[in-house]
């Protein structure tokens, strides 16, 4: 026995019956009939668009993975100069002074900003890390470079996400919904 359908009707549960209505036509041999076989067409049709928009996967955010990863830099590069604060040689750790100084505008706390905020944040750090009067101070600092690349890196990949992410998510909101589709299987 097949269930009555109303517009309450879960979507799947609607695609399902779909499915099995269409199945039902397709074994009873009912071919000959002049007009079912148009109308079980369009219900076929309507029912694979509404198992495809069933089916079609949610945009799913790599970017926690990817803020993680840029948070761990970001860690790194902190443990790091706190390190290296603590350096016997005195000339690594004047080195080490001059860029935490520059680290400590921010800290370790703009990992836990929004995405859009920690972005602006670690493009600042990076910019401030760049600029020439730290070039010889960072080049004192065994790793500090590597570090620095690294967190360049990981801002870049969150950065390629974040894009792809909003771009994926204005192609799903243009998409017809399974419950769109849902009532014009009902209807139809």
């Amino acid at each position: 026995m097949i269930p009555n359908l109303l517009s309450k009707s879960r979507v799947t549960e609607v695609d399902a019956v779909s499915m099995r209505i269409i199945s039902a036509f397709k074994n009873a041999g009912l071919d000959s009939d002049l007009h079912l076989p148009h109308m079980f067409n369009t219900l076929e049709s309507f029912s694979k668009n509404l198992t495809s928009a069933i089916n079609r996967s949610k945009t799913e955010s790599n970017l926690e993975e990817k803020d993680e990863k840029r948070d761990s830099e970001i860690r790194s590069f902190y443990y790091l100069l706190l390190g290296l604060l603590h350096h016997p040689d005195d000339n690594v750790k004047a080195a080490a002074q001059k860029v935490k100084k520059i680290f400590d505008k921010n800290g370790v706390s703009i990992t836990g900003k929004s995405y859009a905020s920690e972005s602006s944040l670690v493009a600042s750090l990076l910019n401030d890390l760049a600029k020439p009067n730290l070039q010889d101070a960072i080049a004192q600092l065994s790793g500090c470079a590597e570090l620095i690349a690294a967190l360049q890196a990981a801002q870049s990949e969150f950065e390629a996400a974040r894009l792809a992410y909003e771009q994926e998510k204005a192609q799903e909101s243009t998409a017809i919904s399974a419950s769109g589709l849902k009532e014009s299987l009902l209807i139809c």
